[in-house]
C-alpha cells in the first residue's frame, strides 16, 4: 500500500494530492521521487486496470542509491582488487607503483613519496616516489611526515601549497614507514580523500614488512 512505502515524515499535502488523483479516475499514473541519505526512493502508482477498481493506483517502489554510496561501492571493489594484486606482486617495487596507480584513480595530485624517517638524523628516505627528480634523502623538520611520524595518525593539510595527505603504514601495531601525497592546488584534499588513502593503505605496510623480514632472513644467512 501506498503507506507502507512512503516514510513517516511525508508531508499530509503529498498523500492528500496522491488519494485526490486516484479518486478521480482520470490519472493513469503517478510518479514521484523521495529523497533520503541513502538514495532516491522512486514511487510508481499506476491506476488499476481492473473496472472494479476505479479510482485506485497499484503502487510499486524502486531504490536508488546515492552517488556517494556508489561511489564507495566501487572504492571498496578497487580496495578488494588492489589487495589480491598486492599479494601477488613479488617485488616490492612494483607493489608502491600499484598503490601510486590506485590512488591516482581516486584523487588527483602532482606527487606521491613513500618513506621512512630518522628522528635523531631529522632525515625522510625516500623509498619510492611519482617524481623521477625527488632527492633520495630530504629534511624532515617541518613537515606534515614530522608531525605524523610523533602522532602516528593520518594527516591531512588542505589550505597549504602543496596541500598535503600523510598516511602512516602499520603492521602489527608498529609504525614502519609513510606514505605523503602532495598537490600544488590550494585546499586539494579533504577529509575523504584521506579516508581514501587510509583505505588503501594495508597491503602497501603488509608488502613492506613481509619484504623487511626476508631482508632479515638474507642478513642472518649471509
Amino acid at each position: 500500500s501506498l503507506a507502507d512505502l512512503l516514510p513517516e515524515s511525508a508531508s499530509g499535502d503529498l498523500v492528500a494530492a496522491i488519494r485526490a488523483a486516484a479518486d478521480t479516475g482520470n490519472a493513469q499514473f503517478l510518479e514521484f521521487d523521495l529523497l533520503s541519505e541513502d538514495g532516491i526512493r522512486r514511487i510508481h502508482a499506476e491506476a488499476a486496470s481492473d473496472p472494479e477498481h476505479q479510482g485506485e493506483f497499484v503502487v510499486t517502489a524502486r531504490e536508488y542509491p546515492s552517488p556517494e554510496s556508489s561511489n564507495l561501492n566501487d572504492r571498496a571493489r578497487a580496495e578488494e582488487q588492489f589487495a589480491a594484486k598486492a599479494a601477488d606482486l613479488s617485488d616490492l617495487g612494483e607493489v608502491f607503483q600499484s598503490f601510486s596507480t590506485v590512488l591516482a584513480n581516486h584523487l588527483t595530485y602532482d606527487r606521491l613519496n613513500i618513506v621512512t624517517v630518522s628522528q635523531e638524523r631529522d632525515e625522510q628516505y625516500v623509498l619510492f616516489s611519482t617524481d623521477a627528480d625527488q632527492e633520495p634523502v630530504v629534511p624532515l623538520s617541518g613537515t606534515a611526515v614530522e608531525i605524523v611520524s610523533r602522532i602516528n595518525e593520518p594527516l591531512v593539510v588542505p589550505a597549504a601549497i602543496p596541500s598535503v595527505i600523510v598516511v602512516p603504514f602499520r603492521t602489527s601495531g608498529e609504525t614502519i614507514a609513510f606514505v605523503s601525497i602532495h598537490s600544488k592546488a590550494w585546499e586539494s584534499f579533504s577529509d575523504q580523500d584521506l579516508s581514501t588513502v587510509t583505505a588503501f593503505v594495508s597491503p602497501v605496510a603488509a608488502a613492506l614488512a613481509s619484504d623487511a623480514h626476508r631482508q632479515f632472513a638474507l642478513r642472518t644467512e649471509a
